[in-house]
């Protein structure tokens, strides 16, 4: 018995280490030079393609209505569309949902202005690693892999590049959105927790089963439930506390800067906070540069890669400016206590109590849900493909 206590210290111990490690990694990591170099690599990418986020924003929309959504007979061949959708699905889900609250709770209300920003710095790197995605695509190489077995020593790069983007797929896709569907349907409904692990992996094996095209299928129901949801939700939130929102721009905009700060250091430090937070946060949640759309839409085998690539630029746009931005801003204008110790979708839920009462709970629940299975569903495209190069 006390070998057994000893053992068990012993091991959590040996948890609370691997996890301190990896969150001081992840702060060493996520500091001002990552964020410089992201910011510097967003300006290169705009700079070289001629500012192409600005220059072609208000034709995004008509493009994206003229977009052909039939793919081909090929079961492993998407159209456009469907790349489109799911390339958007994958950067919209708990990262943003509960991540934003995070982020606010972390970096303050100036972080609502430095993701707005960081979302025309991200579409020119989505529309990059799109258009090398299509232009360099090549059977059996999805989308980034095409270009990176370019470089000098590309074979081992690309093995290297495909092994940790798999290990992304399970672990920072599959695992947390899994995870927090699980925990909030164990929270709200009570659902037993091995119950929840078997239904997902039913769920799994009858996506995976279908080849992509019941991946897609699956998105074009998801996705756009999830989006009416969430922006049905905002709006309702923002028209509640409609007095609010002149003062939480405000509020926004002197936390960006600190400009009411008194001391100089403090000051220094809170829009520091506010950027790298924001940034890093923002990036992780909508995935721009990690390679996700440029696989999607590296999948269309499309016969325009400058169209397609510019109208890719929305899925940044639209998670990072429409989404993130969104909740914190949101989140600021319900003006709920952000000292109160609550964060993710804790505070997220307390927000929406202030407008709906104790149906806040079941309603981000299920939008916590909507999202997490979008996310899912898209991810599996992903490692199906991923697994196939592998």
């Amino acid at each position: 018995m006390i070998q057994e206590y000893i053992n068990l210290t012993n091991l959590k111990e040996y948890i609370h280490l691997v996890e301190t490690t990896i969150t001081n990694w992840g702060a060493m990591l996520w500091g001002i030079p990552i964020i410089v170099f992201i910011i510097g690599v967003g300006l290169i990418c705009t700079f070289l393609f001629r500012f192409v986020q600005f220059k072609y924003f208000f034709s995004l929309w008509k493009l994206l209505g003229a977009m052909e959504g039939k793919s081909s007979e090929d079961k492993n061949t998407i159209s456009p569309m469907q790349a489109f959708i799911n390339a958007l699905s994958a950067s919209l889900g708990n990262g943003g949902l509960a991540g934003m609250a995070v982020v606010l709770v972390m970096g303050g209300p100036g972080t609502a202005f430095w993701v707005f920003m960081l979302g025309f710095i991200s579409m020119a790197i989505r529309f990059v690693e799109v258009y090398g995605g299509i232009v360099f695509a090549q059977e059996g190489y999805p989308g980034p892999l095409a270009y990176i077995k370019e470089l000098p020593f590309g074979q081992f790069f690309v093995r290297f590049y495909a092994f940790v983007f798999f290990l992304y797929i399970v672990f920072a896709g599959m695992s947390m959105q899994t995870n927090s569907i699980g925990l909030s349907l164990q929270k709200s409904f009570g659902f037993c927790p091995i119950r929840i692990g078997v239904g997902f992996a039913l769920l799994f094996l009858y996506i995976l089963l279908g080849g992509s095209r019941r991946i897609m299928k699956a998105s074009e129901y998801i996705i756009p439930i999830k989006v009416f949801l969430f922006f049905i939700g905002i709006i309702i939130l923002l028209v509640y506390h409609h007095a609010n929102i002149i003062p939480a721009f405000y509020l926004v905009m002197d936390q960006a800067f600190t400009t009411n700060a008194i001391v100089g250091g403090v000051a220094a430090y809170t829009m520091q906070r506010a950027i790298t937070v924001g940034f890093s946060k923002a990036l992780n949640a909508t995935e721009v540069g990690v390679g996700t759309a440029g696989i999607f839409f590296g999948a269309t085998e499309s016969k325009a890669p400058l169209k397609t690539s510019i109208i890719s630029m929305l899925t940044a746009f639209i998670s990072t400016n429409l989404v993130c931005a969104a909740i914190i801003f949101a989140i600021v204008t319900s003006g709920v206590s952000l000292t109160s110790g609550a964060t993710s979708t804790e505070l997220v839920i307390i927000a929406f109590e202030t407008v709906i009462g104790k149906f806040a709970g079941p309603a981000v629940t299920f939008l916590s849900f909507a999202f997490g299975i979008g996310v899912i569903v898209a991810y599996t495209f992903l490692g199906y493909k991923i697994w196939e190069f592998l």
